[in-house]
């Protein structure tokens, strides 16, 4: 399954790679800002905001699976589940990655086991596949 829908984007926007391209490195960007929102607090009701706005961003342009997992992010941060919006991030990451790669966009975003730094995420000068956590393992698995 694609981290998204290229096609959905194109209904949407029209066929002009530039416009298409402006729209996925603007999604890429905001679900960046999420995961590091979520990442930095501890605060339910910002994390079940941050995702919630992820989501909708998310079914926009037809990313299912990051769409989903920001679900799961909300509905965990309404139940003020907190251990599992920390469990669901490692997977919420790799969603993140898996789009910034079907865009063909350089990206970064560092899993490490401080809370504070979980998600450093986005542009840069490395591609997806340059990319490993503080231990050496692929971010994205």
């Amino acid at each position: 399954m694609s981290a998204y829908d290229r096609g959905k984007l194109v209904e949407l926007f029209g066929n002009d790679p530039a416009t298409v391209a402006v729209i996925e490195r603007e999604f890429f960007d905001t679900a960046c800002e999420v995961a590091r929102e979520i990442a930095a607090t501890e605060d339910l009701d910002t994390i079940a905001r941050a995702a919630h706005r992820l989501k909708g961003a998310s079914g926009m342009i037809g990313a299912a699976p990051l769409r989903e997992i920001a679900e799961a992010v909300e509905r965990a941060a309404k139940a003020h589940d907190l251990d599992t919006v920390r469990g669901l991030e490692t997977r919420f990451h790799h969603e993140i990655l898996r789009v910034a790669d079907q865009a063909g966009l350089p990206a970064e975003i560092v899993v490490t086991p401080n809370a504070a730094s979980k998600a450093e995420a986005c542009a840069d000068d490395r591609s997806v596949q340059d990319l490993v956590d503080a231990d050496g393992v692929d971010a994205r698995t």
